[in-house]
């Protein structure tokens, strides 16, 4: 990527080429723009500064796919501060995580037998009141620890 911007800026600032144009009237009465003399027996009617627009030598559909990769990148730059700053506030222990993960798997158990349909309604209110429970114990483990 650094190689890209590189060559962009190198490309950029290389120096505008400014050309003369001679504007040359023919014995008949014709225009003929040239960038050198005016040919044999035609007179010099003017002289025209032709400065040519910046360019980058890249084609449209490379300067598309270049600014999509920009914004990609300043999008994953934006991403990691934010995943940065966010870890930083609500920062989980190693510890934590894993007993997260264990409470995760406890509760996807539970809701597993809850889909068999083979409860009654006091086992079925009994099984959400555990994962109610689970849930809230996973809440204080993320939880910000001030």
């Amino acid at each position: 990527m650094k190689f890209i911007h590189l060559i962009i800026v190198t490309v950029l600032a290389a120096p505008q080429v400014a050309l003369a144009i001679n504007k040359c009237v023919t014995p008949g009465g014709e225009f003929v723009f040239t960038d050198s003399d005016c040919p044999i027996g035609s007179s010099k009617a003017g002289q025209i500064q032709y400065k040519a627009p910046p360019s980058s030598g890249l084609r449209q559909g490379e300067i598309d796919a270049l600014n999509r990769i920009e914004a990609r990148e300043a999008e994953r730059r934006a991403d990691k501060r934010y995943e940065r700053t966010h870890d930083a506030r609500y920062h989980v222990g190693y510890s934590d995580q894993l007993k997260i993960r264990e409470l995760e798997m406890e509760k996807s158990a539970l809701n597993k037998s809850l889909t068999r349909g083979t409860k009654s309604y006091g086992q079925t209110s009994a099984i959400r009141s555990q994962i109610i429970g689970i849930d809230r114990q996973i809440e204080q483990l993320r939880a910000p620890k001030w």
